[in-house]
């Protein structure tokens, strides 16, 4: 039975949106965060937005989900937190069972601030202020956890040892840390907390098996995506499906991808920038 499942917007595009639409604010995303770094945006007056793993409808099934954390209490070890989706205000969340849900996205952390606070969001980032620490400082703790994790624990671990690797262009590294998460994923239980939804929002495979010369790769990774759909409304499966067709020479199936990537998002400039650099207008 195929799955029916909403494409969520990624993280650069919420950084991109507050950066060019709101005006006064700016926003800054981390990967490789850790419980001290939430607690200090926290205590500054800086929500902090996460993504990680959750449960949605139908099903209920995983997703990858965006929280608001708001507040801790370190005798209770808890985070309080805000979910638009459940629409509940001021839920609990223990230590413990935030890290496990948060490895799912590499551990990633997102602040927006007042554009006059910058200076007090680069003391409260710390090393992390540096993207390129940030993305190897993931790094070792992904490496770290793939070594000590089991289970769909492990296949995050490994599948962040990818992610990391592309965010530092080392392609082919990454390439192999993403066979490894796919071997371990293929070995998940069959239920609900499988992760079957990774592609809607983390594209890192591509990346990887495309800049590594892994055309066929990258088709059926994205193949594979789109039929777990009723319908195939992931424009950046289609997109990548589209370039890697392109390398081997499948110009018209390239074209269709691409025209029915734009189709879905009229906004998803990467599409219509390849469309032009065909000579096709859409």
């Amino acid at each position: 039975m195929k799955k029916k499942i909403l494409s969520g917007l990624t993280i650069a595009e919420l950084e991109d949106f507050v950066d060019s639409q709101v005006p006064g604010l700016q926003a800054v995303y981390r990967v490789g965060g850790d419980l001290d770094r939430i607690k200090r945006f926290i205590a500054a007056g800086f929500p902090v937005i996460v993504e990680k793993n959750s449960k949605c409808n139908p099903g209920p099934t995983w997703c990858g989900h965006y929280l608001f954390v708001t507040g801790y209490d370190d005798t209770r070890q808890e985070f309080t937190i805000q979910d638009v989706y459940l629409k509940e205000a001021n839920l609990t969340e223990s230590y413990d069972e935030f890290l496990a849900q948060w490895r799912g996205f590499n551990y990633l952390f997102f602040v927006i601030y007042p554009e006059d606070r910058l200076n007090e969001v680069i003391q409260l980032l710390g090393p992390w202020n540096d993207e390129q620490w940030a993305i190897s400082h993931a790094l070792e703790i992904a490496k770290e956890e793939s070594i000590t994790l089991t289970g769909d624990a492990e296949f995050y671990a490994w599948f962040n040892v990818g992610s990391s690797h592309v965010g530092l262009y080392e392609y082919v590294d990454a390439a192999f840390a993403y066979d490894q998460a796919f071997q371990l994923y293929s070995e998940l239980p069959q239920d609900e907390n499988q992760p079957f939804r990774m592609m809607w929002y983390q594209t890192g495979p591509y990346w990887a098996y495309y800049y590594s010369g892994r055309y066929n790769d990258v088709i059926n990774l994205a193949s594979t995506t789109l039929n777990a759909m009723q319908e195939p409304t992931l424009e950046e499966s289609l997109y990548w499906r589209a370039l890697a067709r392109l390398e081997l020479g499948e110009t018209g199936n390239a074209v269709a991808d691409l025209q029915e990537a734009v189709r879905i998002n009229p906004n998803f400039s990467a599409g219509w920038q390849q469309l032009e650099a065909l000579g096709i207008s859409g």
